[in-house]
């Protein structure tokens, strides 16, 4: 049987990974798809293909002695800011690229580099949020803040709409977190403006989510009504109304939960190990 190994090549554990939700979905479709599967942080397997998330944390010395056959799934985005910035982009072209953007894969291909589309995916065991839980919390933002989340978060004082942000909280901890909050507020990191999985996460959930959305963010189509959609400049008045009409957030809940589930893991990963045959 063919051997999959998905690893983070830091140390950690589910519980304290942002990417947990990635590792867990593609090892079920792995799995799925009838091939041996397994995840470490920081362990590689020698009788496995491994793949590797956030390649860009992978020194030089560790490249050296990386097989051939290896994938690297880049799972953020390309921008001279972010944690995979276009500088390292060279230093990974011996080796299988996978990426989770489309628009990721046109940097990959101005320098001559062959990356295959692998979006994140949908499996069953994501949606564990639970949904009986008193939600006193109107909106929630989580993840970092820069100076941009900030002048977006400052708006939500003046509009007097209550807004909860938290960082460095994941696992159960960020689940427990989730299902006590109304909408779940999405804000850009990067000009970049591609749709950060924290937005696929909380769909998955079944949760309202109010997200910036400019004419140059990059939405699947899928999501195109699964997401109350918002300028920058008006993410707090979008939230108020939303936060107002639980029945309009039940069928966002509900549209955003139809539209995750339609995006199963199992294909995603089967026509991205085709391509990667093909090309091989």
């Amino acid at each position: 049987m063919q051997a999959y190994h998905v690893l983070m090549p830091v140390e950690g554990t589910l519980e304290r990974s942002p990417f947990a939700p990635v590792i867990e979905t593609l090892v079920w479709g792995l799995r799925e798809l009838g091939l041996d599967a397994s995840y470490a942080f920081g362990t590689w397997r020698a009788d496995a293909t491994n793949i590797v998330l956030c390649p860009n944390l992978l020194d030089a010395e560790t490249r050296r002695r990386l097989p051939p056959e290896t994938i690297l799934y880049n799972v953020d985005q390309i921008t001279p800011a972010s944690p995979m910035p276009p500088s390292r982009m060279w230093d990974l072209r011996h080796w299988r690229i996978w990426d989770f953007s489309e628009r990721n894969l046109a940097a990959w291909d101005s320098l001559g580099i062959a990356a295959t589309f692998a979006p994140f995916g949908w499996y069953p065991g994501l949606d564990r949020v639970p949904g009986d839980v008193e939600q006193d919390i109107d909106v929630l933002f989580y993840g970092a803040r820069n100076h941009r989340r900030e002048a977006a978060i400052a708006q939500f004082a003046k509009r007097g709409v209550r807004l909860t942000v938290i960082d460095g909280v994941f696992g159960p901890r960020l689940d427990a977190v989730l299902a006590r909050a109304k909408v779940v507020l999405n804000i850009h990191y990067y000009y970049s403006r591609i749709l950060e999985m924290r937005v696929f996460y909380a769909l998955a959930n079944g949760k309202a989510v109010v997200s910036e959305r400019a004419p140059q963010t990059e939405v699947p189509a899928v999501y195109d009504d699964a997401v109350r959609w918002s300028p920058y400049e008006r993410m707090a008045e979008a939230c108020a109304t939303l936060v107002a009409d639980a029945e309009a957030r039940a069928a966002l809940g509900a549209a955003g939960r139809r539209a995750v589930e339609r995006t199963l893991i199992t294909p995603i990963l089967a026509r991205a190990l085709g391509e990667q045959a093909v090309s091989a």
